[in-house]
């Protein structure tokens, strides 16, 4: 099954709702604070989340996995 952009997206959001649900389900969090609790971990996951297109050889062969 291919992974289009749309799906990635989806995915991470969702992954983020349950983060952030799991951690305001065992934290006291004021309401004001939760955008930015949101922010950072949406931030968090995008500077881990693998690309969204495969590179390439020179020759134009996909590296990745399928």
């Amino acid at each position: 099954m291919s992974e289009t952009p749309e799906t990635h997206v989806l995915g991470f959001l969702e992954l983020a709702a349950d983060i952030t649900s799991a951690y305001v389900s065992n934290n006291s969090i004021r309401p004001t604070d939760l955008p930015d609790l949101i922010r950072s971990i949406h931030t968090a996951l995008g500077s881990i989340s693998p690309p969204l297109t495969c590179p390439t050889t020179q020759f134009g062969q996909p590296i990745c996995r399928t």
